[in-house]
């Protein structure tokens, strides 16, 4: 391995081991196997996982033991039908390489969530523009389009299993488990539980002979942990969860994260490249003074513009990228210049480097 291509596995890898205050505790609580920490035989295939972005995981060896042996997995993806933005692209990175590795992929699409109702046809519909605008627009993988599609509030398959569920979660557990307040929840919070969960057990009923994955943020890890009961109290397998980094703001470098909710904070797949060129050019870098950078070089690990080439930029490209900054050799200002437009072009699906 090359000088450069060293320092961008470090950094890569640093992405993954930086935990913050709020991941720490959950993988104290809840038992998560960060990767950057993974021992024993599977170490390089934790580490080629960790490239696209999955920090941790809850239970990775029964997934790892398929992988080993050349058999299928089954592998649940989920996402509620809002705008895709650069966070998709890693989650598509992810689907990527496990499809790759044997995963058979499940879709489940979330009108429970986004609080809209959502046919199984617009749940296909919406996979579809998933799969032609990151999959085969900016990864440019050409993969198979996902047999098993479902939405979660008008698919059979989840409401008769959710009905299973639902008889399996006590409420007192539920308030205990997420810190709510019996007189402040409101039914569909209490829904969303059981929702998840039979969307989560769903490909190991259909697939019994095989283990799930379940692709996840942080921000889901207490419903992995209900879904792992409710597995065990129905005689099911539980799931293996994987974590995948959340993108930082384009606006921050302090821990705030890429929001659609916020749009100036995020990049948006849809939107015209200008748009997206204007918000790359002015998102936070990790850069000091001029004097500073010049002496010490600049600090890629704060650099959200940085995190957003490495989505859809190649290696290669990367690695001469991280030298410069790392070395002095290139301000902030004339990094961002060297490569915005290469990072736009991906993004819109046209990437030609």
């Amino acid at each position: 391995m090359s000088e450069n291509a060293s320092l961008l596995s470090e950094l890569r890898m640093s992405w993954v081991g930086d935990l913050g205050e709020e991941s720490r505790k959950k993988v104290q609580q809840f038992g998560l196997t960060p990767l950057s920490e993974y021992e024993g035989l599977r170490t390089n295939l934790a580490r080629s996982l960790a490239k696209t972005g999955v920090w941790a995981m809850k239970d990775p060896d029964q997934i790892f033991d398929q992988i080993d042996r050349g058999q299928s997995y089954n592998l649940l993806v989920g996402f509620k039908p809002s705008r895709f933005h650069a966070g998709h692209i890693t989650l598509g990175r992810e689907i990527a390489w496990h499809i790759k590795h044997g995963a058979e992929p499940f879709f489940v699409v979330s009108g429970h969530e986004a609080n809209t109702f959502l046919s199984t046809d617009q749940a296909r519909a919406k996979v579809g523009e998933f799969w032609k605008t990151v999959i085969r627009g900016v990864l440019k993988e050409d993969l198979a389009f996902p047999q098993y599609v479902y939405s979660d509030v008008d698919s059979p398959e989840i409401r008769s299993l959710k009905s299973v569920v639902d008889n399996k979660i006590k409420i007192a557990e539920l308030l205990r488990l997420y810190g709510w307040n019996a007189g402040e929840i409101t039914m569909n919070q209490l829904n969303t539980p059981g929702t998840l969960t039979a969307s989560f057990l769903l490909p190991q009923l259909i697939s019994p002979e095989k283990p799930t994955l379940v692709t996840a943020d942080v921000k889901q890890v207490t419903h992995a942990e209900i879904t792992n009961k409710v597995a065990r109290r129905l005689n099911v397998s539980p799931p293996s969860f994987s974590y995948r980094l959340l993108l930082p703001s384009l606006k921050s470098n302090n821990g705030q994260r890429m929001s659609i909710e916020v749009p100036n904070t995020a990049v948006f797949l849809g939107d015209d490249p200008e748009v997206n060129r204007k918000k790359l050019i002015k998102a936070v870098s990790g850069g000091r003074s001029v004097n500073e950078q010049e002496k010490l070089g600049g600090n890629p690990h704060k650099c959200s513009f940085f995190k957003i080439a490495d989505l859809v930029l190649k290696d290669a490209t990367l690695e001469q990228v991280l030298q410069a900054c790392m070395s002095g050799k290139n301000l902030c200002g004339e990094c961002k210049n060297g490569i915005v437009e290469d990072i736009t072009s991906a993004i819109s699906g046209n990437r030609t480097i």
